[in-house]
């Protein structure tokens, strides 16, 4: 299972291109999300740059090193590297937590990584 996570609105309040405060719950669950077997976490953001590195280096200090950022988790690169051996533009996720999708509600997103993480088995 593939999740994307989005940094400003999802993980921190936003404030770009500064770094809001933190979603204490949300970095929480994430967090356990990059630690379930089965389960490759993206950090997918419109960020680059200066900002997308404050944002990484951010994330690493709260406990979130990511399976790959604004890039195709390695399962995806796997299946598909020969034939896009440069990758896709498209990064592929199973689930998209951004606060600028269509009907992002904080609470149900909360819900759909609970779910998850209740999983036994992830495939």
């Amino acid at each position: 299972m593939i999740i994307a996570v989005d940094f400003d609105g999802v993980l921190v309040r936003s404030a770009f291109p500064k770094i809001g405060e933190p979603d204490h719950e949300m970095v929480d669950l994430v967090r356990l999300l990059i630690q379930k077997p089965g389960v490759e976490v993206i950090l997918w953001t419109s960020r680059v740059d200066q900002p997308l590195e404050d944002a990484i280096a951010w994330c690493e200090r709260m406990g979130l090193v990511f399976d790959a950022t604004n890039d195709n988790a390695p399962s995806n690169k796997r299946k598909y590297g020969k034939l896009y051996p440069n990758g896709t533009r498209k990064v592929y996720a199973d689930y998209y937590l951004d606060d600028h999708n269509m009907g992002y509600n904080r609470s149900t997103a909360i819900d759909i990584i609970s779910s998850i993480l209740r999983e036994e088995d992830v495939k």
